[in-house]
């Protein structure tokens, strides 16, 4: 299985086995189509109901803080702004100037590297040449590209 094709892997699969809930293939109103971060979310949601320890869950998940960890389990919107002055790409990440994007979540990847997924909400990368090879809205950066082109992160706590 590739990474690149794992959601893709992940819906066969569930195609495979029976499940027949649209909702999971396909985007609709309100919806969009089962991805593969979503494991993650599950595996939060899962390891909480099952007494892991919040410290546990960030290691294993390399979230920096459990704040994060915290507000996306609540269902809180993390939202970050990127500084600059007109909606040009500001680099090379297809970063949008002063734009908001949903923050997804803060990991550490397999090389030891800090990164930060988001959502455009505009749903494009914002670069003609996505480095996922697909303008979807979904982004990955590093913490410090994140660090040096957004201005604030705002969580809306979910009540």
């Amino acid at each position: 299985m590739y990474v690149q094709h794992f959601a893709e892997d992940l819906r066969t699969a569930l195609r495979t086995a029976g499940v027949d809930r649209p909702e999971l293939f396909e985007p609709d109103e309100g919806f969009r189509r089962l991805v593969g971060h979503d494991l993650r979310a599950t595996h939060v949601t899962l390891a909480r109901a099952n007494g892991v320890s919040d410290e546990v869950i960030r290691r294993r998940t390399r979230h920096t803080t459990t704040k994060m960890i915290d507000a996306l389990n609540r269902g809180d919107l993390v939202v970050a702004g990127t500084n600059g002055d007109d909606k040009k790409v500001v680099n090379s990440t297809g970063l949008v100037g002063n734009h908001a994007y949903a923050v997804r979540s803060v990991y550490k990847n397999s090389s030891g590297t800090w990164m930060v997924s988001l959502y455009n909400p505009w749903g494009t990368d914002g670069s003609p040449t996505p480095a996922d090879g697909k303008n979807d809205g979904y982004l990955t950066v590093t913490l410090s590209v994140f660090k040096a082109n957004f201005d604030g992160v705002t969580i809306g706590r979910h009540s």
